[in-house]
């Protein structure tokens, strides 16, 4: 993204997947609790955040293994959201409440 935007708008669209994906996950997430689901959040949001922060600061040039690294982190995070929400409608237990 770095050549189609200047770093300020590149920096915005990275630091909003934290609140976007977070209205993704949580609300569903709360109902179930699974941890395997919210380990995989976390690891993929940090996976994104890592390869950027780290590759951003001008001492790194970017490469391979950030590309690797923040798609692996986008495909993780999407991953872990749809299988939350998903969980959502099949789960049968009655103590969970679904819309």
């Amino acid at each position: 993204m770095a050549g189609l935007f200047s770093n300020t708008i590149e920096m915005v669209f990275i630091l909003a997947i934290v609140p976007v994906s977070a209205f993704g996950f949580f609300p569903t997430w709360v109902r179930h609790k699974n941890h395997a689901r919210l380990a995989g959040y976390f690891i993929s949001l940090a996976a994104i955040l890592f390869g950027f922060f780290y590759f951003h600061d001008g001492h790194h040039s970017t490469n391979f293994f950030q590309i690797g690294l923040m798609a692996t982190g986008a495909f993780g995070l999407a991953y872990n959201i749809y299988k939350n929400n998903k969980h959502t409608h099949v789960c049968s237990n009655p103590h969970h409440h679904h819309h």
